[in-house]
């Protein structure tokens, strides 16, 4: 349910989601998982709630920049060897 009674109407009224819901969308959406269905449903909200959009571009901001700056690096297999059998050990 939205915050604040307008909200609820407008929920009510319109079809519009609720902000819980659209927090629960907007992992789907920065990590490109959401269907078309959900995507529509999200843009629909985030067109409307500002701090729901102001949430949503940070969030996808701070993963592009993840993304982008970190640098995938080769583990060497003895130190995943050396890690699987610690964890055998303690099991």
């Amino acid at each position: 349910m939205a915050t604040n009674p307008l909200g609820w109407i407008k929920q009510k009224l319109f079809g519009q989601i609720s902000c819980q819901r659209c927090s629960e969308l907007m992992q789907l959406m920065t990590d490109g998982q959401a269907s078309a269905a959900e995507e529509k449903e999200f843009n629909k909200h985030i067109y409307d709630c500002l701090p729901c959009y102001e949430t949503y571009q940070l969030d996808k901001s701070i993963k592009e920049m993840l993304r982008t700056k970190l640098e995938k690096k080769q583990v060497p297999d003895d130190l995943i060897e050396s890690i699987r059998k610690k964890i055998r050990d303690t099991a």
